[in-house]
């Protein structure tokens, strides 16, 4: 399923943040609500680490599933 949600830092700055949601894992991106850019990934193996403590994006052990999962977030 997908989720989305909005941040805003503490230094003014909103963030604007959807996710998708497999059996397994959850993928999230974070961007910048002003101009769209890429601020944040974030990736959870939701079996190993329920309370999604370790983010696995940027692993390059998890390269092709993070790829996949913002594939699928794009198009949604």
């Amino acid at each position: 399923f997908l989720r989305g949600g909005i941040w805003t830092a503490a230094d003014g700055v909103v963030y604007h943040g959807r996710s998708i949601h497999t059996e397994r894992h959850r993928y999230a991106e974070w961007r910048r609500q002003d101009d769209g850019r890429l601020a944040g990934v974030e990736l959870y193996d939701l079996r190993a680490d329920p309370a999604e403590n370790v983010n696995l994006a940027g692993d390059p052990r998890h390269r092709a599933l993070e790829a996949g999962l913002a594939r699928r977030l794009a198009t949604r």
